[in-house]
């Protein structure tokens, strides 16, 4: 005893078999979102108070946040003037640091140079062939 099973017959039993299968699938599906949804409204029940007052104080909340952040906004403009001031001082000081090791370099050049003069003056002969601390050592 053959059995022939016809192509639309085949596509009818398939497409019956898929049909189970995704009626299968959306009642696991169903059944889990509505257990999920159970526990949202269990959890929605036991926090209701806490939700309640949450959503009483978001304008006394929001407003702190705004103030808070005028408040940092000003603080750091105070910051960046004083850092400003900071790097002028800095500047200043670099500049009067300069000029004092110039005025310094300048006099002790000048008191080298007065040496210089006051050695030339008392320590060399007449003649200009040498000091008088040579001519003193050769007697």
């Amino acid at each position: 005893m053959d059995m022939i099973i016809r192509l639309g017959d085949l596509v009818l039993i398939t497409a019956l078999f898929a049909l189970v299968v995704i009626s299968v699938y959306l009642i696991v599906l169903i059944r889990n979102i509505n257990g999920s949804i159970k526990v949202l409204k269990k959890l929605l029940k036991e926090n209701r108070e806490c939700i309640d007052s949450t959503l009483k104080d978001i304008p006394v909340i929001s407003k702190n946040v705004a103030e808070i952040s005028t408040t940092a906004k000003d603080e750091l403009k105070s910051v960046e003037t004083a850092i400003h001031g900071l790097g002028e001082a800095g500047e200043m000081i670099a500049a009067a640091a300069q000029t004092v090791r110039k005025d310094i370099l300048g006099r002790i050049k000048g008191v080298v140079d007065l040496l210089d003069i006051i050695t030339r003056v008392f320590f060399s002969d007449s003649s200009g062939n040498g000091s008088q601390t040579e001519e003193k050592d050769k007697d």
